[in-house]
């Protein structure tokens, strides 16, 4: 019986030590993804003839600096809908995303749409982020 109470205490030990170790220990977690669409809702001026979502890379950075990523949309904008996705990025560090236009030569142009809030992924997750361009218009006044 003490034999048996023996081996207990040093595997309970042995566990414990173990478990420190592991908590000591940095791991590489799994990289996630962010993929969604962009809608548009107000689309104004004949300068927009040639734009297309190709114009809109789509950037996320880690919130207070250290990484970012960007990519550009894919799709047809006559739609009014374009996608993406977004490299692998870290887990578990906050992050915003945000739209970056490529506008065209115009004499007046605003470009108004939805970033995010500070999101965070999960080790492997695929998060799905869907941006509003609640306005886009290029106007040529020649």
């Amino acid at each position: 019986m003490k034999y048996l109470l023996s081996i207990v205490v040093l595997f309970t030990l042995t566990a414990a030590v173990a478990a420190q170790e592991l908590n000591e220990r940095k791991f590489i977690k799994l990289p996630g993804t962010v993929s969604g669409e962009i809608t548009f809702k107000d689309v104004i001026g004949s300068g927009l003839a040639k734009f297309k979502c190709g114009n809109l890379i789509v950037r996320a950075f880690k919130h207070g600096g250290g990484w970012k990523v960007l990519t550009r949309a894919r799709g047809d904008f006559t739609k009014r809908r374009c996608t993406f996705t977004l490299p692998p990025m870290p887990a578990g560090v906050n992050f915003i995303a945000f739209l970056d236009p490529e506008m065209p030569s115009c004499d007046q142009k605003k470009f108004d749409a939805t970033s995010s809030s500070p999101m965070e992924l999960k080790p492997g997750e695929t998060m799905k982020y869907n941006f509003i361009v609640t306005k886009i218009s290029c106007v040529m006044l020649k």
